[in-house]
């Protein structure tokens, strides 16, 4: 909030402004991401809010453009390709671009700058096919619960990683001895990487490869489906982490 304006930002990063006191709307900014773009989306097509510099509004589109707007009436200033859209990136935090491949590449701007931006590194994601894995509901579910209470707050939802940790779901530690050897052992301890032999036991450990290769299942499915599926997604609709 600046000047008794409220910024905030809306699914399909759509930003308004709002007179804080009334609460009426003063402008309304659609960006018009194409709505095939949430394919690539990990976490549906949300955004965490804008970011604001003297009389500019700052916000990073689903689809990787970097939007300046004027605070005063909405209208559009600038805006700059900070990925190839046609790579599989999103932007959904605030200002920050997920890229999904772990290149940890920042991207730092100056009102009036003149430069332009080094290309962007190609994306190269790996998916091989997950070994087998017990793959009965009891297992899956035993596994999910274990996952979440013990290695989501690391290695985040469904076992997807983040820009620090890697992505388990196509881990090649995931046959059943390396499995075991990293979370029941501790052979990564050295990394940072503990292991839960005084917290786990070994069939708990089991479940919880067998859960996260389910999550490696429905990733590749979900990449299989065809884009246009997406085209009239809603945000709240059922996505590719919605409970059958």
């Amino acid at each position: 909030m600046a000047n008794g304006v409220l910024y905030v930002t809306e699914p399909w990063s759509v930003v308004q402004a709002l007179d804080a006191r009334t609460g009426k709307r003063i402008w309304r900014y659609d960006p018009e991401v194409p709505r095939d773009k949430a394919h690539d989306s990990c976490c549906d097509v949300v955004n965490r809010g804008v970011a604001l510099w003297g009389d500019s509004v700052f916000v990073g589109a689903l689809d990787g453009r970097l939007i300046a707007l004027d605070a005063r009436n909405g209208k559009l200033r600038w805006r700059a390709e900070t990925f190839d859209p046609a790579t599989p990136r999103t932007i959904t935090g605030a200002l920050t671009a997920n890229t999904g491949a772990n290149d940890r590449r920042l991207l730092v701007y100056k009102l009036g700058g003149k430069s332009e931006l080094p290309e962007s590194p190609a994306v190269v994601v790996q998916h091989p096919e997950p070994p087998q894995a017990a793959d009965d509901a009891a297992t899956l579910l035993r596994g999910r619960l274990l996952y979440q209470g013990n290695c989501g707050v690391c290695h985040g939802d469904s076992a997807m990683g983040n820009n620090m940790l890697p992505d388990l779901r196509f881990s090649p530690m995931l046959e059943p001895a390396s499995w075991k050897s990293v979370v029941f052992d501790g052979a990564l301890k050295a990394k940072g990487m503990i292991g839960f032999e005084k917290f786990l036991a070994e069939s708990d450990v089991e479940a919880i490869r067998a859960y996260v290769i389910s999550e490696a299942r429905k990733e590749l499915a979900f990449k299989l489906m065809p884009r246009d599926k997406f085209a009239n997604l809603r945000p709240g609709t059922k996505s590719r982490f919605s409970a059958p």
